[in-house]
């Protein structure tokens, strides 16, 4: 049996395709959520593994965006290779949210109490 069809087998074992069209990972996972493999003895982010077996080599420097945002999809259609600094805009992650803020909700009621007494 040809090598590529023993790895198409072996990535199908482990998606499961849902209704938004993303390929959910079923196998390993690391604590972030990402799917895991390993690809010739090193661990590696099944994303990106099934996107490079599929379409091609990430460039150097860029990191795989997840456009449908769900961390445990594997469609590389679904992906798309930018910057970390546009990767991270694009999340939705407490610092970006963080980042925008333009003051403190708080310091307004922290400041009449303290003036108050």
């Amino acid at each position: 049996m040809p090598r590529i069809r023993t790895i198409e087998r072996w990535f199908v074992r482990h998606i499961q395709e849902d209704a938004d069209g993303c390929w959910i990972w079923t196998g390993s996972k690391m604590g972030n959520g990402y799917g895991q493999v390993r690809v010739q003895g090193c661990s590696s982010a099944a994303h990106r593994a099934i996107y490079e077996y599929l379409i091609a080599p990430v460039p150097a420097g860029l990191d795989l965006d997840h456009l449908c945002r769900k961390r445990a999809c594997v469609n590389p259609y679904h992906l798309e290779p930018v910057t970390r600094s546009v990767n991270l805009r694009r999340g939705n992650t407490r610092r970006l949210h963080n980042s925008s803020k333009t003051a403190c909700p708080n310091t307004a009621t922290a400041f009449r109490r303290v003036v108050r007494g």
